[in-house]
């Protein structure tokens, strides 16, 4: 009988396969001549050779997205989008929770923004070659020119189409973020319910009338108590305890003994 064991998480082995996979990376962006995030990358590789830098798994899926994003997406159109995986990776490092969050539809998105960003740039670099070239041809070559032209239209063309996805896809971006924003504080907002649901109106209004009733019967049975006994025994109520009190309080003040003021010798 086969007993199955769930494969350990082994942090030092996962630090060694992800710096020997950002060095193929930097190698690819070398070639590219893509300098930046190849320094980038430099700085991350030193991090993860750290032996007191803590990694978790959910780290390390991070990180091993992100560099693919990277190596497919090595060229100098995606320059924007390197920088930003490279800045993903740094806060994967350091905090579990952005890790976490890389490889969903949302990031999915916003890597098809940056790529949008990147053809828009190409199309408009070429678009300067083409006006170049018209400028060169215009009133030496007229077929030249109206065939640059043609290529000049097809390709603004293209970036309007590219534009209008590009604004529909940010669009739906911040719609799925306000979306879990809501779910999130709807959440929040059913915890909230739940603690409200213990308190009891009706209860709370009974309980606070009651407590008034038994003060206004225990107060009177005390009054009655009071009057029953003074009358048996000639002893003074305790209605006026507090008057004899402050009567011997000024009397003394005035240096009038209280059993001169008895007899009322004064």
């Amino acid at each position: 009988m086969f007993q199955l064991f769930k494969k350990k998480f082994d942090a030092k082995k996962e630090k060694l396969k992800l710096i020997a996979r950002t060095e193929q990376v930097r190698k690819k962006l070398g070639e590219h001549k893509l300098y930046h995030p190849n320094a980038r990358l430099d700085k991350i590789a030193d991090r993860l050779d750290d032996p007191a830098l803590p990694l978790t798994q959910a780290q390390a899926r991070g990180i091993a997205q992100c560099l693919t994003s990277i190596e497919r997406h090595a060229g100098e159109q995606y320059e924007q989008l390197l920088l930003h995986k490279c800045a993903q990776i740094e806060g994967c490092l350091e905090s579990e929770e952005l890790a976490e969050e890389i490889g969903k539809i949302s990031a999915e998105s916003e890597d098809r923004l940056f790529e949008m960003l990147g053809e828009l740039c190409v199309l408009e670099r070429q678009v300067q070659e083409i006006e170049t070239r018209m400028d060169a041809a215009l009133g030496a070559d007229k077929n030249l020119w109206e065939m640059l032209n043609s290529r000049r239209t097809c390709l603004k063309n293209k970036m309007l189409v590219i534009q209008k996805n590009y604004r529909s896809l940010l669009a739906g971006r911040r719609n799925l973020i306000l979306s879990e924003d809501v779910r999130l504080a709807k959440e929040e907002a059913e915890r909230i319910a739940l603690q409200s649901e213990t308190v009891d109106v009706r209860d709370f209004t009974e309980n606070v009338g009651f407590t008034s009733d038994v003060e206004t019967e225990v107060t009177g049975k005390a009054d009655a108590l009071g009057e029953i006994f003074a009358k048996n025994f000639g002893a003074e109520g305790s209605d006026f305890a507090y008057e004899r009190a402050l009567e011997e309080k000024l009397l003394e003040e005035a240096g009038i003994p209280a059993a001169a003021n008895a007899q009322g010798k004064f």
